[in-house]
């Protein structure tokens, strides 16, 4: 089960989890104590957007890419990429 840490310091909030800081790439985050295991439930930072292209670069910033990697996420394969 991942470890999650949540303090909050003079300067900012920490967000651990398994001691990678995650806070920059969560918008918010609940916490359900009923039960006998805590739920937490993450909201990454994510926006949607009303636009069409016939092509484009998309980028994922590179703390939102590890929350996810780590959340269980797998990239798609890039033109480029081997497999």
């Amino acid at each position: 089960m991942p470890r999650l840490e949540l303090r909050q310091t003079d300067q900012k909030a920490v967000l651990l989890l398994d001691g990678m800081d995650i806070a920059n790439a969560v918008s918010s985050v609940e916490i359900y104590s009923a039960g006998p295991i805590p739920r937490v439930v993450l909201h990454p930072l994510v926006f949607e957007l009303d636009t069409e292209f016939d092509s484009a670069n998309v980028e994922i910033p590179e703390q939102t890419h590890a929350l996810l990697v780590r959340l269980g996420w797998t990239p798609p394969v890039q033109d480029g990429d081997s497999q």
